[in-house]
């Protein structure tokens, strides 16, 4: 499952989509769409009641995961979310664009590896926090917003249980 989170807060999830993108579920309603491409950035989509639409690509941003589009000419700014972001954001991981990073809380019962940062250290987003061994893959941990590491709650062979948090932030 994908959600798409719109511009204008609202949002939609995207379920059971066919390899060509072109079949699948919208919140839980099929869809069906036959799609011409017209130019490098830009297609005609026509949707399984006949009703026709432009859609131009104007960027794409892969790391936010952010689709800044035109439908008709109306601009529609689009965020995928996978389930796992999902997951992470229900669990402390991700934070909003004006939300503070508070805590980090292990998206998986699993074995601390590694902690890589120290009590009082500033980090930006995108750094490496801890390693997390699960089902036989570490995980590497990042931080999503710039924080300054208040207290680490586990250690290097720490057995942690999903939810637990890991580290908090000042």
């Amino acid at each position: 499952m994908i959600k798409a989170l719109f511009n204008d807060k609202s949002s939609i999830d995207l379920k059971e989509i066919s390899n060509d993108g072109l079949s699948g579920l919208v919140n839980g309603n099929s869809y069906s769409w036959d799609v011409l491409r017209t130019s490098e950035n830009s297609w005609s989509v026509i949707d399984k009641k006949g009703e026709s639409f432009i859609v131009v690509l104007e960027s794409i941003n892969a790391d936010s995961k952010k689709i800044s589009l035109k439908i008709n000419n109306q601009p529609i700014e689009v965020t995928e979310q996978s389930e796992f972001d999902l997951l992470l954001m229900e669990l402390g991981i991700s934070s909003g664009g004006s939300k503070k990073l508070k805590e980090i809380k292990a998206p998986m019962p699993g074995l601390v590896i590694d902690v890589i940062v120290e009590e009082g250290n500033d980090v930006v987003e995108g750094d490496v926090v801890l390693i997390l061994e699960a089902m036989k893959m570490e995980n590497v941990i990042k931080v999503t917003a710039p924080a300054r590491v208040k207290s680490i709650k586990v250690k290097k062979g720490d057995t942690i249980e999903k939810g637990a948090v890991m580290i908090t932030f000042e």
